[in-house]
């Protein structure tokens, strides 16, 4: 065997036991569910509030490969149902009173994460950019005495979203991946900013 070929099978050996490699430039597509804390405001937009809830949705990764190895497209379809939203002293056409609601929210994500490490253990971070759906269901509105207001006239909203995140992804091979991610999420409406916090955990089959 001559050097050259045994630099050659070198080098392959190498690359073949490089950590993660494997899963490089495939599609990576799981279930994601998690804890959201989401604010909204009411219907003047006046007033933000916040109320725990959970997401589900769809999400994965497309990660480069060779030189570009660090990089992925991250993608996301979710669902967000919170707990009701209680909004008190509320003033809507002369009307005074507690304004109460459920929030249904959908969002459609599509960014970029990068990746520090090839190892099993991969820390990243990322940012997205999308679209979010608001709608506003189970409405009250009642003044001081609890006696029942006229239901004032409320709309869904359809707003851009900022979605910067860190997360951990663990890949024992590369068939799947198990991940946990923080995610501030910015959905901007023109009566102000309506953040939220999403805490997703994730599974992903690669393909």
């Amino acid at each position: 065997m001559t050097m050259k070929h045994f630099l050659f099978f070198l080098v392959l050996l190498l690359f073949l036991k490089t950590p993660h490699a494997f899963a490089l430039g495939r599609f990576a597509v799981g279930p994601e569910l998690g804890f959201v804390y989401q604010t909204h405001r009411d219907p003047t937009g006046g007033k933000l509030q916040g109320a725990p809830g959970v997401e589900f949705g769809i999400g994965g990764v497309y990660q480069f490969d060779r030189l570009l190895s660090h990089l992925a497209i991250d993608y996301a379809v979710g669902l967000v149902q919170t707990s009701p939203f209680t909004y008190r002293d509320i003033q809507i056409e002369g009307a005074n009173g507690t304004f109460r609601e459920n929030v249904f929210a959908l969002h459609w994500l599509l960014g970029g994460r990068y990746y520090f490490g090839k190892r099993k253990w991969q820390p990243y971070g990322g940012v997205a950019v999308g679209f979010q759906y608001f709608r506003r269901q189970n409405i009250s509105y009642r003044d001081r005495f609890n006696g029942a207001l006229p239901i004032p006239p409320v709309s869904s909203s359809f707003n851009l979203a900022l979605v910067p995140s860190i997360g951990l992804e663990y890949r024992p091979t590369f068939r799947w991946a198990i991940g946990l991610a923080l995610k501030p999420f910015f959905s901007f409406r023109r009566t102000g900013v309506v953040p939220a916090i999403q805490v997703p955990l994730s599974i992903q089959i690669t393909f």
